[in-house]
């Protein structure tokens, strides 16, 4: 009887778990659309957009991704970059770019304000350098072709868009480190619910470092990036900011077009995600990351457990896992080999939380770019929340 109650039971949180997420990948791909279909109206008069890139020691990406963007065949576009205190070639790498096109601009910082992230302040420096009617934040390792501007202009002028954020398409080798990231974009893509992101809903916003698109106008409606520098999150925190001050967000998935490389191995992975798990997901705290990581990893593998109680569920259970994992990645444009390693991407993720958690605790704050940012600090900066937006 004790058995049947809990194969019972770790089977309807096991379904619950997968089965909306399913439901959610499916009104993501039919209410998203993709980037490279948007219809092109021709225009005498494009609005300028000014492309702003953040750059720190970005030696390894930098020139590639620029040359890609400089294919563009949008005729009036103006690329700033905005090279943050590197200690590498990147200084070097942009303006040798500048001088071989007089479309880009560069603008080299060499203190970081007080009380301010570095990336935030670059963006802001950039921000206030541009000249154009659409600003466009993006990464500098990010790989935008030719089209992306004109579609995304097209898409934003014919629906009265004031915001645009692209699902870019990430790529990757490693076939643990793939699987990983495909396991990162489901829990993100569900639990944003971005096919609801065009609503009127302000608490549903979303927004994405590799490609914001957001009307100037739009922008200085908003306190701008002086009320988020001292937020982790300054991505979503955008996004959340734009609609709360009315903007009209809109969300396309990208990957055609716009792709980078988000992180070359497991320990890169590791490292780099103990900023957002201290901060965003866990409220400066190590318990939330600690057994959210712990739940996460029992809801991911719960298929398995099922199989110890009843084998029949069980293999359901898993092939609504697997079918889950497989929808997702192709709509992202994952390789379709990904959700076969579902379950130990799902396990380096649970390790990852608790990871971070535990060292932001133990540090007390958390390291961004070789910067250490304490508790305080972060907590008195700190805009965006689990649940929204202060």
């Amino acid at each position: 009887m004790l058995t049947r109650i809990i194969l019972i039971i770790i089977a309807l949180i096991s379904f619950l778990y997968w089965v909306p997420q399913l439901i959610i990948i499916v009104l993501n791909i039919l209410r998203v659309r993709s980037l490279e279909n948007v219809p092109v109206i021709p225009r005498e008069n494009w609005p300028l957009v000014s492309v702003i890139l953040p750059a720190s020691n970005e030696e390894g990406t930098l020139e590639k991704a620029i040359r890609t963007r400089l294919e563009e065949d949008y005729p009036n576009v103006e690329y700033i970059i905005v090279e943050d205190r590197s200690t590498d070639r990147t200084p070097e790498i942009a303006d040798c770019l500048a001088e071989e096109d007089k479309r880009v601009k560069v603008i080299h910082i060499k203190e970081l304000p007080e009380g301010w992230l570095g990336k935030l302040n670059a963006m802001n420096v950039g921000q206030k350098a541009a000249e154009g009617e659409w600003l466009l934040f993006s990464d500098s390792d990010v790989e935008a072709h030719n089209g992306t501007l004109k579609c995304s202009i097209s898409h934003c002028l014919s629906g009265s868009f004031d915001h645009l954020a692209l699902i870019p398409r990430f790529d990757g080798k490693d076939p643990l480190m793939v699987s990983t990231i495909s396991t990162f974009l489901r829990h993100l893509l569900t639990a944003g619910r971005v096919f609801l992101i065009e609503g009127g809903n302000k608490k549903i916003a979303l927004g994405v470092g590799a490609f914001n698109l957001v009307k100037r106008s739009a922008f200085d409606r908003t306190p701008g990036f002086e009320y988020l520098k001292m937020d982790i999150a300054d991505d979503v925190g955008l996004g959340r900011l734009l609609k709360k001050y009315g903007a009209k967000p809109s969300i396309l998935q990208g990957g055609k077009l716009v792709h980078l490389s988000f992180y070359h191995s497991i320990g890169e992975m590791m490292r780099a995600s103990e900023r957002a798990i201290y901060t965003t997901l866990g409220n400066l705290t190590w318990y939330i990351p600690f057994f959210a990581g712990l739940f996460l990893f029992f809801l991911e593998l719960s298929p398995f457990l099922l199989m110890i109680f009843n084998m029949k569920i069980g293999i359901i259970a898993l092939l609504t896992a697997v079918l889950t994992c497989f929808v997702c990645d192709l709509w992202n444009r994952r390789p379709l080999y990904s959700f076969i390693f579902y379950p130990i991407a799902a396990v380096l993720m649970v390790i990852a939380n608790i990871r971070g958690g535990i060292l932001g605790k133990v540090r007390g704050g958390v390291y961004w770019r070789d910067v250490f940012y304490s508790d305080d600090e972060l907590r008195r900066g700190r805009k965006v929340t689990p649940s929204g937006i202060k």
